[in-house]
């Protein structure tokens, strides 16, 4: 049985290399390492709509008994590297070439590795620190992670990435109640489950005056139905509707979240039942976007955020 696995590429120091100089530099590597000639072999993968999503990249060696073979697929937009097969007739050749094309792909920029493992034992990947995904993602302090930090602002009012805990769900739970929004439940749930989600707290001495919801989605390699060939970002964050409490609006309170919202440049939902803050989000670059708004059975609306940079609140800029 295969299992992919993957190791995480440091940044490398030196001049950055594209994928056509990539392949010209490692058959030169290559051929120093066996001695011998390399062929190098380049197969575009087109999406249907043209655009090379992905580019495999062989290399294999001409005319000599120490046979190495190497196979790799360059996902362009996930930015990760896979080894398709690596074989050789020497296990130090085999070790040096995985070595070496993982110093090439974090010279592209490439933040990940991965190989195909076969077996209960590999000492060569050993050696070289691959991991099952699962556990490299557990372990690993990658930005794909939910958000999380604390900022004091002027007024005394506190803005905190929250993770689901005892220590904070009453707190929530009563500017649910407060606000009228069906919170309850989920902020119960996430905290018996392990659903990946963060709350947006905008905090006033020990009251909650403003709240956001955002649930993280990864589609990462390894991962049951992950496909390389699949437009889907690799992360996704899903801002569930934020709500400022009612005593506590137009006070800013509202630009602030929105601020803060707007560094991740991903879609906010809000009730209908509060249509009549549209002007609100239009003035601050969001956009309303129909098509996402019909889901079935749902009073949602669905804003996108402005592209360009965050917009600052009067608080930010005063800093």
């Amino acid at each position: 049985m295969l299992t992919l696995v993957f190791r995480k590429l440091a940044a490398a120091e030196s001049a950055e290399l594209t994928l056509d100089r990539l392949a010209e530099e490692t058959a030169t590597m290559l051929s120093d390492l066996t001695q011998a000639q390399m062929v190098t072999t380049v197969t575009p993968v087109l999406a249907p709509d043209g655009t090379e999503v992905a580019r495999h990249l062989r290399w294999h060696t001409y005319g000599t008994r120490d046979r190495l073979v190497l196979e790799t697929t360059w996902h362009i937009q996930e930015r990760f590297m896979v080894f398709d097969a690596i074989r050789a007739a020497v296990d130090y050749h085999r070790f040096t070439a995985i070595w070496a094309i993982c110093q090439q792909a974090a010279r592209c920029g490439y933040p990940w590795a991965g190989a195909w493992w076969g077996g209960d034992a590999d000492p060569v990947l050993d050696n070289l620190w691959f991991h099952d995904a699962k556990e490299l993602f557990e372990m690993s302090d990658d930005p794909a992670m939910p958000p999380m930090g604390r900022r004091e602002l002027p007024g005394g009012v506190v803005l905190e990435w929250l993770h689901p805990s005892v220590r904070i769900m009453k707190r929530l739970v009563y500017f649910a109640e407060d606000v009228k929004i069906d919170w309850e439940s989920l902020i119960i749930e996430d905290l018996m489950t392990d659903t990946e989600v963060t709350y947006l707290e905008l905090r006033e001495g020990r009251n909650t005056v403003g709240l956001a919801r955002v649930i993280r989605e990864t589609y990462l390699p390894g991962q049951d139905g992950y496909d390389p060939r699949s437009p889907r970002p690799a992360v996704e964050f899903d801002i569930e509707s934020f709500e400022v409490h009612p005593e506590h609006q137009g006070r800013g309170y509202g630009s602030i979240l929105v601020s803060e919202v707007q560094r991740l440049r991903r879609p906010v939902s809000t009730l209908d039942t509060y249509r009549r803050a549209e002007p609100f989000w239009e003035r601050m670059g969001f956009a309303h976007n129909p098509r996402r708004s019909s889901r079935e059975d749902s009073n949602i609306f669905e804003w996108s955020p402005p592209m360009g940079e965050p917009v600052k609140s009067r608080t930010e800029e005063d800093e």
